[in-house]
């Protein structure tokens, strides 16, 4: 899945920046693995550095032990916001954590609107995206 260049242009709408770049991001969501009948595996608690229109980043502390996940979280609002997805790619680094990349498999409007939320989410608290996970590793 590839992640374009990151633009620094701040101005331009969440929805609109989110059909053409990834936007670097930090919040807490949860991935659980899930089996091809849509069975839950196990739960995963990740954050989620990257989005784009078409997939996400994952900064995960425990390997996703399957190609099929379902992310969610919360929004702003206290709505649960769910989208299914496929593991593109798994990276272990040097903390132990992974880097996974997954694809979204929701429809091209559900894709938009759950990246949407993740980007309204980390602007409101108004943390760098590096400000969650440095706090984990220290």
């Amino acid at each position: 899945m590839g992640f374009p260049a990151t633009s620094s242009n701040n101005l331009i709408s969440e929805e609109k920046a989110l059909k053409h770049i990834t936007i670097p991001i930090s919040v807490p969501i949860s991935c659980a693995a899930i089996d091809d009948k849509n069975n839950s595996l196990n739960l995963r608690m990740s954050v989620a550095t990257k989005v784009s229109a078409s997939g996400i980043a994952l900064e995960v502390y425990r390997e996703i032990d399957s190609d099929l996940v379902l992310l969610s979280f919360v929004d702003v609002n206290d709505r649960s916001l769910e989208l299914k997805g496929k593991v593109v790619s798994s990276t272990k680094i040097e903390s132990g954590a992974f880097n996974v990349e997954i694809s979204f498999h929701g429809s091209k409007d559900e894709n938009i609107e759950f990246a949407k939320h993740l980007v309204i989410i980390n602007r409101r608290s108004g943390q760098k995206p590096e400000t969650i996970i440095d706090r984990r590793l220290n």
